[in-house]
Formats: structure tokens, sequence, C-alpha cells
């Protein structure tokens, strides 16, 4: 019986962060603009890496 009980809750805690019931919307808004922050970061970054890589003729090596 209690193998039973242990699983029934087992059973309901997946199914609550399967429906997402434990992250706030403003925690996944935050996620989602962190990463779309991120993206843009690292697109800059390249950028940069580019430029120098140009002003040094290319003499950089990663």
């Amino acid at each position: 019986m209690k193998k039973k009980y242990i699983f029934r809750i087992q059973k309901k805690e997946i199914e609550k962060k399967l429906s997402g019931d434990t992250l706030d919307p403003s925690e996944t808004l935050n996620y989602s603009n962190q990463k779309e922050s991120l993206k843009i970061q690292i697109d800059k970054l390249k950028l940069e890496l580019e430029e120098l890589k140009e002003q040094n003729g290319d003499q950089l090596k990663l």
C-alpha cells in the first residue's frame, strides 16, 4: 500500500511540473528575455571579433 501512495505523489508532482504550475509566468518571461539578450550579446561579440580580425590582418589565432 505504501508503494502505491508514493507512486501517486510522484505522479502528481511530475504532472504539476509538466503542466507548468511551478513556474511563474514572470519567470518564463524573464527566461525568454535573458535568452534573447544573450543571443544579441553573442552576435555583437562575433561582429567585434570579425572587426578585430580585419584590423589585425587575421593575426588572431583562436
